[in-house]
């Protein structure tokens, strides 16, 4: 198995929220992410703001939603 493209997620925790967090997951389909699951990666009720597969949308997305710190997941 190649080793596939980390997928880059910024989200927010409720509707209402203005705080952004990024999560970079290694070893995943964008399918995993997108779709609701019993024990997701990212939980369900979630707001999924941005979301790409590469490490140039960790730079991106960092200066884009100004965002300093970010979760790396490696399952």
């Amino acid at each position: 198995m190649a080793n596939k493209e980390p997928i880059v997620v910024v989200y927010r925790k409720s509707h209402k929220a203005k705080k952004q967090y990024m999560v970079v997951v290694y070893n995943k389909d964008v399918d995993d992410i997108l779709t609701e699951k019993r024990n997701p990666i990212i939980d369900n009720s979630y707001i999924l703001d941005e979301v790409g597969v590469g490490f140039s949308f960790v730079e991106e997305y960092k200066q884009k939603c100004k965002i300093n710190k970010f979760t790396e997941i490696n399952k």
